[in-house]
């Protein structure tokens, strides 16, 4: 099974983040991230699983928030 990567912009908008903020989050080894040359890219299941673990947040519960900001 093929993972699904995805660039900065597409993981700052599945964290509710901007590019910058996703930038500095890596950099400070905060999120699971791939380097590609000297582009970073994002495995889906794994920023899913960092979303999972954080306290007091379900993964669902932070889609709802994300589609009731739309």
């Amino acid at each position: 099974m093929t993972e699904r990567l995805m660039t900065v912009e597409e993981a700052a908008t599945m964290l509710g983040r901007t590019p910058h903020a996703v930038y500095r989050m890596a950099a400070r080894r905060q999120l699971p991230y791939r380097k590609a040359g000297r582009r970073l890219v994002f495995v889906q299941s794994e920023l899913q699983a960092f979303i999972s673990a954080l306290p007091g947040v379900t993964l669902d519960e932070l889609h709802q928030r994300m589609h009731a900001r739309v």
